[in-house]
């Protein structure tokens, strides 16, 4: 989660994203502009039914309350926000996931909430029913909008790497932080006060002497 937050923010400080919500001349459906690229009440009608499904199992109810809903489309408005400038990073560095990518995934490391469904009180993933669901042709259209799915979550997990794996901190760069952060000394002196004026031993002082200190 942190990780995802100081991203973010790059996103919005580094990158430059700019949202006018205020634009005259819009679409019908449109109700934001992000980086010029529109924001529909579809958009965000299909992810406030999510957050609000999220948030009614959160608070295990089956109705919220006002102050809930609010929260609700808030955070939905913030997640469509979010989300297009996400899309906009993939595109822009040309992201691309096949479909060999999108069938391992379903086929061999399903996410939790695909697995769930085929679990049972034990814990127990049941593997072949699975399989047997996702080869049934009536369930072809969920299989379909599942692949989507998958398809945009790898986008932006190679996105979220590509990104880490840009930012390397190198061993030298650790010792020196670490270095500044935490290393400490103890200095012990002796305050000295000379018995005669300073300027008069430094008269007394020889050519020679100072070529013998200096060697």
């Amino acid at each position: 989660m942190l990780a995802f937050f100081a991203f973010l923010l790059m996103i919005i400080f580094e990158w430059g994203a700019q949202g006018d919500f205020f634009k005259s001349g819009r679409k019908p459906d449109e109700i934001g502009v992000v980086n010029g690229v529109s924001i529909t009440n579809k958009d965000y009608d299909n992810l406030l039914q999510q957050v609000r499904q999220q948030k009614l199992q959160e608070v295990k109810k089956t109705t919220l309350t006002e102050t809930e809903e609010n929260e609700v489309r808030e955070k939905a408005w913030d997640q469509v926000i979010v989300s297009k400038l996400i899309e906009q990073k993939i595109d822009e560095f040309g992201i691309r996931v096949t479909d060999q990518e999108v069938r391992d995934v379903l086929f061999y490391n399903p996410p939790e909430y695909l697995k769930r469904n085929f679990t049972d009180s034990l814990g127990r993933f049941d593997e072949a029913a699975y399989f047997q669901a996702l080869r049934d042709p009536r369930n072809d259209t969920t299989v379909s909008d599942v692949s989507s799915k998958l398809r945009e979550d790898l986008k932006r997990q190679k996105l979220s790497n590509m990104l880490q794996g840009a930012i390397r901190t190198t061993r030298a760069e650790m010792w020196d932080n670490f270095e500044k952060e935490k290393a400490k000394a103890t200095i012990e002196m002796i305050k000295m006060l000379p018995t005669q004026d300073p300027r008069d031993f430094l008269s007394k002082i020889t050519e020679e002497e100072i070529k013998k200190y200096y060697e």
